[in-house]
């Protein structure tokens, strides 16, 4: 457990670093303070392709990652599970997908910033045109914001995997995601496991269906 001295001292080294492809840097208690250090040399570095830092306690600190992301050219996927991230700063890491040229792949489960920070998810992404593949809400406390997210999935035409199991989205919530992964040209898994919806209409079901049967 590095804790945010270590990470401190670790950023400034990645942040010249320019050979490191991959790193797993979870459960070292980070900290908001580790968190800012990391992101300020993420935005520096110029190598780094994957980042798993799940489980450091980022919370505000991962609001970090807003600059990191709008300025990093490498970084494809980043994993900022479990972080105690609210719905503010959930709205700057959205903002930096959003202005991001690599990022395909984001995991932000388990931090419960529920539909505030779900609607402004959705709404960064539907501003602009992204490059993600795969996008992970799993246990976030989302309710009714599937409607949103829904709308922003023509922003995100590469996307091919969209995770929301384990939260509370309605059935209206439901039908406007089936819907729109039925009309979109890649998404392909669509998990909406364990969540309040309940028997979709069937014209939902078909369309939904179709598409699946002919990817």
């Amino acid at each position: 457990e590095l804790g945010k001295i270590g990470a401190a001292a670790f950023a400034r080294a990645l942040a010249k670093n320019s050979t490191l492809r991959t790193l797993h840097f979870e459960r070292n208690e980070l900290l908001p303070e580790g968190g800012r250090a990391l992101g300020a040399a993420l935005a520096a570095n110029v190598g780094l392709t994957s980042l798993n830092v799940s489980q450091n306690e980022l919370g505000e600190g991962a609001a970090a990652f807003r600059d990191a992301l709008a300025s990093n050219r490498t970084l494809t996927a980043l994993d900022l599970s479990q972080n105690g991230i609210g719905a503010d700063a959930c709205a700057e890491i959205a903002a930096g997908v959003a202005g991001s040229p690599t990022l395909a792949t984001l995991i932000l489960d388990r931090n419960a910033f529920g539909d505030a920070g779900g609607d402004a998810l959705a709404a960064a992404l539907r501003s602009a045109p992204n490059g993600l593949t795969e996008l992970s809400l799993v246990r976030c406390g989302l309710r009714t914001c599937g409607a949103a997210l829904a709308a922003a999935l023509p922003a995100s035409a590469g996307l091919r995997t969209l995770r929301l199991s384990r939260n509370d989205l309605d059935d209206a919530s439901g039908v406007a995601l089936c819907d729109a992964t039925a009309a979109h040209p890649a998404l392909h898994t669509l998990d909406l496991s364990s969540n309040a919806i309940g028997a979709l209409p069937i014209e939902c079901q078909l369309r939904l269906a179709h598409k699946l049967a002919d990817p």
